[in-house]
Formats: structure tokens, sequence, C-alpha cells
């Protein structure tokens, strides 16, 4: 069933945010670098190339749109760890990024993160992706996570999918730092102690390094029982999660070969394990059956997709998501207190699609919207959340 909805579209045109100023890339400014430079706090850019931006530092609380995809990848120079995207705010405001590929893809013994940093209260990531960094391509490369924020208190991922490497190298030697390699564990996400949501989002973390020795040097004196191990998927100090696959790294082996690596039969030294998937005193799988099957864009419809209750589900929506609350007997709430609306029925107990239809007003580029459904006897359900892009 299809049930169309125009409570959304109410509120969007009669209560959402002021309108922020807009800087288009390249037509306003020539690269994403120059318009964070120009940029004034709560102003939305808008990225409108493939070329690729390079790295990039953000001091304001801003919003960044790919339209379609912003691209973000290592440059050849430098091979220093600082983050290609790296957040250095003042310590409050949000930085929102939606659909963009940063890649940390260029093979260095210290490979930068793709986004980490510093100074804001919040992060939120939609439609990113983050292949897993390169490392150890080409010699011994330290491993690296795909997030990595301190201090920064709430990190929201949707539709994102997240990797990140773990010490490696393409070596194949009996005593070398191989030893070591895993005694790092890089998480896809690190957030410190501060809370982390996961929705509809891939976070993989890097598998094990490359471990072995050749030529009838053997198994190196016991000591190769570290290194090969796969990464966590998250470390938090709260995690709340939907529909997310979250998963380690996958561990290897230390391998000794008696003529060259790779060929005949080796013996196995020592057999690794992973670290935890999830590394949080805090865990908290969210109950629901919603998500949205589309991004919110100008004038398209946004649906989302409400599954089986067994139950009347309600609607609520707020602008940009709350500081999540526990309600004892209800469950967490995400919406921003006393500032959300009703939606009315999403669904009488049986799948829906709820759509919405977005305006085609450019002042409501970079609002985001928080969703969350209340079922009488389920509670509170997951969020549902997304900025509007082009």
């Amino acid at each position: 069933m299809v049930r169309p909805n125009t409570a959304l579209v109410a509120s969007l045109l009669v209560a959402a945010p002021a309108f922020a100023a807009q800087i288009r890339v390249p037509a306003d400014q020539p690269t994403l670098a120059a318009a964070l430079a120009v940029a004034a706090p709560g102003d939305v850019i808008l990225v409108q190339t493939a070329v690729n931006q390079g790295a990039v530092v953000i001091t304001k609380p801003v919003t960044i749109l790919g339209d379609p995809v912003l691209n973000i990848q290592a440059q050849g120079v430098g091979c220093i760890p600082v983050p290609l995207v790296q957040l250095n705010g003042p310590g409050s405001g949000t930085v929102t990024i939606a659909d963009a590929t940063v890649s940390s893809n260029f093979d260095c013994a210290n490979p930068p993160t793709p986004i980490g940093g510093i100074g804001f209260a919040a992060l939120h990531l939609y439609s990113v992706t983050i292949p897993e960094p390169l490392s150890g391509a080409s010699g011994y490369g330290k491993g690296v996570e795909g997030v990595r924020t301190v201090g920064i208190p709430f990190v929201a991922i949707e539709r994102s999918s997240i990797r990140s490497a773990q010490n490696d190298t393409d070596d194949c030697l009996p005593f070398a730092p191989n030893g070591g390699l895993g005694l790092d564990n890089y998480a896809a996400v690190d957030v410190g102690a501060a809370t982390l949501v996961a929705l509809d989002s891939e976070l993989r973390g890097g598998n094990g390094g490359y471990l072995c020795s050749m030529f009838g040097l053997g198994c190196p004196l016991n000591v190769a029982t570290k290194g090969g191990e796969g990464a966590s998927a998250v470390k938090a100090g709260v995690f709340h999660s939907a529909n997310s696959v979250v998963a380690a790294g996958a561990p290897s082996q230390y391998l000794a070969w008696s003529g060259s690596a790779g060929s005949g039969t080796p013996t196995i030294c020592h057999t690794y394990t992973s670290y935890p998937a999830v590394i949080a005193p805090v865990q908290s799988p969210l109950p629901g059956w919603a998500n949205s099957t589309v991004r919110a864009k100008l004038g398209q419809n946004w649906s989302l997709s409400i599954g089986a209750s067994g139950g009347p589900v309600y609607g609520f929506v707020s602008f940009g998501w709350g500081t999540p609350i526990t309600l004892p007997g209800l469950g967490t709430v995400f919406l921003q207190p006393g500032a959300f609306f009703g939606l009315g029925l999403w669904s009488n107990g049986t799948p829906t699609l709820v759509s919405y239809a977005i305006p085609n007003d450019s002042t409501l580029l970079g609002v985001e919207l928080c969703v969350q459904g209340y079922h009488a006897t389920q509670g509170l359900w997951r969020p549902v959340a997304d900025v509007i892009g082009n």
C-alpha cells in the first residue's frame, strides 16, 4: 500500500529552518577548499563536479552536498597522517556531509584518515562511501580508521559504507616489524566515548595484516602471536544501530614457506582472531521496521518503507537530530524536544510505503529531516534521517 502524505510538505513550507546561503562549486568558487574559506557558519556548499577536491579543512559548521557525488581522494604528496576531511571546529555546531566518496587510496607508510578531527557538537554523514584505505601495498604501512573523531559528542551515519585498514606490509620477513602489525586496532568508525548512530549502513574493520617467512626460515621463534587480527567496526561510548552490517575484519595467518612465498604448501605458524566487531560500553539495537528507499531531493518524493508492525504506527518529524534521550518504557527519542511535528498515521500494521513530496524550492537545500515512528506497544521506533539534496 502506498500512503501519500502532505503533512511533511506543510511543515517544510511553514516551519523549516531559516534560509541558508548557498555556495556552488565550481560556479561560485573553483574548489571545495575555496568554498570553505569563504563560507559562513550554517552555509550549504553544493559540489557539482566530479573533479577530485583533495584534502580540506572544515573550521565552521556547514553542510556539504555532492551533486551528484563529491569526490575526495588522497594526493600523492605529503603522506602525513592528517585527515583528508579534517574537522577543526570552534567547539559547537554540526558538520553534515552527503553523497560523497572519500578515499585514502594513495599508498603511504602513514595513510591519512579519510574523515576525522575535533571541534564540533555533531557530525552527520549520509550516503558516504569510504573504501578500505590503502596501507602497506609497497612496504610497511600503518593502519587507519575510516572515521575518527575526538570530543565530538554525537555522530550519525546513514546509508553509508565505511571501511578501515589494519597495519600491513607486502614483505615476507621472519623477524621484521611484522610481529607488531596487529597490536593496534583501527576501527572503521572510532568516536571515542561519544554516541554513534548507524542506520542502514555497512561498517567493516580492516582485515588482518600479511605475515610470513620464506626460504626455510620457519616460524619466528613462536613470537608471531600478534599481527593478523581483523579490526573492529566500531569504537564508541554508546552505539545505537538499525538495519546495518557491523563486522570486524577477517583475521589472517602467519605462514612459513620452504621456498619463495606462494610456492608449495606452507606451515601455518599461527592463526589469528579478530577484535570484537563493536567495542562500546552501551550497545542499543533500535527496534522498528522503517527505512528510506531513496534520498530526499528537491522536486522528488521521499519514500519511507514501513514494515509489518501488528498495530498502528504514527510518524513524527523534526528538522534535524536531537540529542538522544532514553524514555523509560518508551525507548530512545532522536527528535528535537519541543520542535517536532506529527505526520499522522504511517501504517495500520501492514507493510506500507509512505511517500512525501519535497517541494522544488532551492531554499530547502541542506535542510535535515529526522522522522521517527511510535507504536503503542513497541514504543519508539528507530529514526530515519536525511538531508535535502539537489
